[in-house]
């Protein structure tokens, strides 16, 4: 997501510094702020997520030409505001920097989410402790086929985490590594050029669930379902970072989940100790 060039913009970091990849180029980064973001790795997440509801908004958008405007007062305001006046080693070396940048993507997110993809809401959530509840992070999931594995591999992706390749309707959807540790939820829709990377996290993304019309995965922001009907991607409400998801039943629409926290809880509230959690989803209106 990239402001037009200016004159003093410092050069594109060498591929050699390239670890992260965000939703721009990083071999045509401009300024101190996108340097950033092809360094490091949680950054580009957030830069990927946000181009994505971008995108979504601004195909729902009954006023596009505003919208970009906002985007680049955004794109502005958020180097004002974290980067500006600061070397790219004064950047790296500050955590105000880093935090700064956090809460500008955070909002902006929640603001375009809120737009595209209002929250879930759930009824009959309860609750009870389970010092087991939580999955082995160790394993590797096996949600894939044989036949969704082949049609990746012919995408290219080098990065394919095995037996995680799955065929729902027309879309393609599939765990991806790249060798760096950061896994990716990555989808292609049949027809369709191109992969979309839909959410980029740590191997607690490994915990994914699914339907034939859903996906449901943890993430920073807490358990997100993906509808693929739509492409929209909801959060799940009263759930946070580190929960994941254990069981899905689209029949009842019932889910369960692990927390560290209190069932509901999004800060605090784990004096008590994991707790398996569950809740009926009150599921978006296409």
């Amino acid at each position: 997501m990239q402001l037009p060039a200016v004159a003093d913009d410092p050069p594109a970091p060498s591929p050699a510094q390239v670890s992260a990849q965000p939703s721009f180029d990083c071999a045509k980064a401009r300024g101190i702020t996108e340097q950033l973001l092809c360094a490091r790795v949680p950054l580009a997440a957030l830069d990927v997520e946000l181009a994505g509801l971008y995108r979504q908004a601004l195909e729902r958008s009954a006023n596009p030409g505003a919208l970009k405007k906002q985007q680049l007062d955004w794109l502005r305001q958020r180097d004002q505001d974290c980067t500006a006046g600061r070397t790219l080693m004064q950047a790296r070396a500050e955590l105000a920097v880093d935090t700064c940048l956090r809460e500008r993507y955070g909002a902006r997110i929640r603001l375009l989410r809120g737009q595209v993809a209002p929250d879930i809401h759930l009824t009959q959530l309860q609750g009870r402790s389970a010092h087991a509840a939580t999955p082995d992070d160790a394993l590797p999931p096996r949600f894939g086929t044989p036949q969704a594995y082949a049609a990746v591999q012919a995408l290219g992706d080098e990065g394919l985490i095995a037996g995680t390749a799955l065929q729902l309707g027309k879309h393609l959807v599939w765990l991806s590594d790249q060798g760096r540790g950061n896994v990716i939820l990555r989808a292609h829709l049949q027809g369709t050029p191109g992969t979309l990377d839909v959410q980029r996290g740590s191997w607690e993304l490994v915990h994914l669930l699914h339907d034939e019309g859903h996906l449901i995965y943890p993430s920073d922001d807490g358990l997100m379902l993906l509808d693929l009907a739509s492409g929209r991607a909801h959060r799940i409400r009263q759930t946070a970072m580190a929960d994941l998801p254990l069981t899905w039943n689209p029949a009842t629409r019932l889910l369960t989940w692990s927390s560290p926290r209190l069932c509901g809880i999004t800060e605090g509230g784990n004096q008590l100790g994991p707790q398996q959690c569950s809740a009926v989803l009150d599921m978006p209106r296409r």
